[in-house]
């Protein structure tokens, strides 16, 4: 007979973990406010009351020395400003051109700008936001053709003509590229969901909040399928390595790390943070 338990999984940066349901007593949405102290362990966010108690909160990816995927996504929202400002700055300078006659340097192939070549290599687990960025192609190619068709025009002295389509195109092409943008910024920033998991070791008393990037799943996994972590291989620099009981391999083929709940942070360091919250 199989021997099978129920694990919660959870991200951190783009690595999958997971705790056994047993542990789990709770999960919530990250407070305001902490009741931050002092303490000299990595990962330590502060303390929180649940129950009456204080519960320490420790930040998973913090202590782990791993990007968050909030983080991660905060940094794309920011870049993809850049890049869509980088559009409004392509399409201003391809009127210049036309109305000083200077030389338009700016890239005309749409694989060759910065955000071309990144939207060409761009990869995401987000099926609505992988569906946002498809719609990015032909608008965006669609303005790099801008480029030789109007300079074209241009010195076959169809200046005006020229200019009439470049601002028939900055209000319809180059406003649906900045829509698609705002669209996808949209969809990362409502996409950022980090909660806290309440574990206990009694079933009853909450041992620790771990903040985590966000759920991922409740999986069934045969005992006989866990790997012991000893047997990992994992570098002794990891600094995951202090917290990991198993390694597993999930029905839908990901890999999975098993964290154990008593050795994310000694009784000790708890009560030490606790009685200083």
């Amino acid at each position: 007979m199989e021997d099978k338990k129920e694990y919660m999984t959870f991200k951190s940066g783009r690595a999958l973990y997971a705790v056994p349901i047993e542990n789990v007593l709770t999960i919530n949405g990250i407070p305001d406010e902490l009741h931050c102290r002092s303490f000299g362990k990595d990962g330590v966010l502060g303390v929180i009351e649940y129950l009456n108690m204080p519960v320490v909160v420790f930040d998973f990816s913090l202590a782990t020395n791993i990007q968050s995927s909030m983080d991660e996504k905060m940094e794309l929202v920011d870049v993809l400003k850049q890049r869509e400002q980088d559009h409004v700055d392509w399409l201003n300078a391809l009127e210049k051109s036309i109305l000083e006659g200077v030389d338009f340097k700016k890239a005309r192939n749409p694989h060759e700008c910065v955000f071309g070549k990144w939207y060409d290599t761009f990869e995401t687990d987000d099926d609505d936001l992988k569906e946002i960025i498809g719609d990015f192609d032909k608008p965006h190619k669609g303005i790099h053709a801008l480029a030789d068709q109007l300079l074209e025009m241009c010195e076959n002295g169809e200046k005006e003509k020229s200019l009439q389509i470049l601002e028939h195109e900055r209000n319809t092409t180059l406003l649906k590229l900045r829509n698609l943008f705002s669209k996808a910024r949209d969809q990362l920033s409502g996409s950022i969901k980090p909660v806290l998991i309440y574990l206990t070791l009694d079933g009853q008393q909450s041992h620790i909040a771990l903040k985590v990037d966000e759920i991922a799943d409740v999986e069934e996994v045969n005992q006989e399928d866990l790997v012991a972590y000893e047997n990992i291989g994992l570098p002794h620099f990891d600094k995951t390595r202090q917290f990991i009981d198993a390694y597993m391999t999930l029905d839908s083929g990901q890999e999975c790390l098993l964290i154990k709940p008593d050795k994310i942070l000694t009784n000790k360091e708890l009560t030490i943070v606790a009685e200083a919250g």
